[in-house]
């Protein structure tokens, strides 16, 4: 249900956009449905300029795209191959520039090129199951929604730094996908971006990433480290289940961490710069490795469930903080050694089920 709702959504999305590539809008016939076959291939001519490709009716398992139909230049290619389960092998033609929902739900799909002239590519391959690596060349501008969600055996793909923007779930549930080598110019990673890869034990952040969203790396079960970058401003929610990541370093520019790193059940180390004036709720919640942490000065708020069942924390020093949230350090079963500002703010349950709690 959720994958028919996302792809009727994204199917108006990227409709609106061909409208407007095209030069649609307020001029000419929007389109001209020609209803008609060329070499397999259903197409439709778009504003009398060029062809796009609706679907494929033939039998090969090797296929070679045209360039042109009468005359004009093959420039889309729209849910061409969707569903098909025949095709193995893919050659596109140079001159195309936008692919979607290509080749969604083609199981047996293990080998395509994608010419340099592409463009725009969204939901184009979600669903092959059997497609183990890809190179995107440079100069695709735009990788959006899901475009390779649900591709099992997708072990590596290398993004150019022609990509100005990714979707979300661009690479959701590629559970053999080992290394990713990410555009050096995107400022977020979208929600979803990385969710599930099983198998990602690694990944280098961008300098320019300001903004990685809810879930972009969740349940990334092989991650052991993370490198943030010193201008990264908001992480929230985006490393939960995370059950291998064992050291994080949060450079000064956070303001954001909210959920971030719940349930990281290996997570030991993490360093927090000088600079960060909050950790955000449930930031660290049931980090159950975690046995000590240094507070910078510059920290003054730690919201509610921050560390709420870090059941490994034996002491922590807050002598600068100023407000501790609700449930923040609740059933932290080892904490018995606290050090507080004179003039702190405590809210209920700060220190429930812990020893230090119960003795102070």
């Amino acid at each position: 249900m959720r994958k028919s709702i996302v792809i009727t959504v994204c199917t108006l999305i990227i409709f609106l956009l061909l409208m407007v590539l095209s030069g649609c809008q307020g001029q000419g016939e929007p389109y001209s449905a020609q209803g008609t076959t060329v070499d397999g291939f259903d197409y439709e001519i778009v504003e009398d300029d060029f062809v796009m490709l609706t679907s494929y009716k033939g039998k090969e398992t090797k296929v070679t795209v045209p360039s042109e139909v009468h005359g004009k230049p093959v420039k889309t290619l729209w849910q061409t191959f969707s569903s098909n389960s025949t095709i193995q092998e893919v050659v596109l033609p140079d001159g195309l520039e936008t692919m979607g929902y290509t080749f969604t739900d083609c199981d047996n799909l293990t080998s395509v090129n994608i010419p340099a002239s592409v463009k725009y590519i969204s939901m184009a391959f979600w669903g092959c199951r059997n497609l183990t690596s890809l190179e995107i060349p440079n100069g695709v501008e735009h990788l959006g929604d899901y475009s390779f969600t649900d591709c099992i055996n997708l072990e590596s793909v290398v993004l150019p730094d022609s990509i100005n923007e990714l979707g979300r779930g661009v690479f959701k549930n590629c559970s053999s996908l080992t290394s990713v080598i990410l555009p050096s110019n995107i400022t977020v990673i979208k929600s979803e971006t990385f969710s599930n890869c099983q198998s990602l034990a690694s990944i280098t952040i961008p300098s320019t990433v300001k903004k990685i969203e809810f879930s972009a790396f969740y349940q990334c079960a092989a991650l052991t480290s993370v490198s943030l970058p010193a201008g990264i401003e908001d992480i929230s929610s985006a490393f939960v289940e995370c059950t291998k990541l064992s050291s994080v370093h949060l450079p000064a520019g956070l303001t954001s961490m909210t959920n971030a790193f719940v349930r990281c059940y290996a997570l030991e180390s993490v360093v927090i710069s000088e600079g960060i004036e909050t950790i955000g709720e449930s930031s660290f919640r049931d980090c159950t490795a975690l046995t000590q942490i240094s507070v910078p000065s510059s920290v003054k708020e730690i919201e509610g469930n921050a560390f709420m069942g870090c059941s490994a924390l034996t002491s922590i020093a807050l002598p600068q903080v100023l407000d501790i949230g609700e449930s923040a350090f609740e059933a932290c079963t080892a904490l018995n050694d606290v050090t507080l500002h004179s003039a702190v703010t405590l809210d209920t349950n700060v220190f429930k089920d812990t020893p230090w709690g119960d003795n102070a």
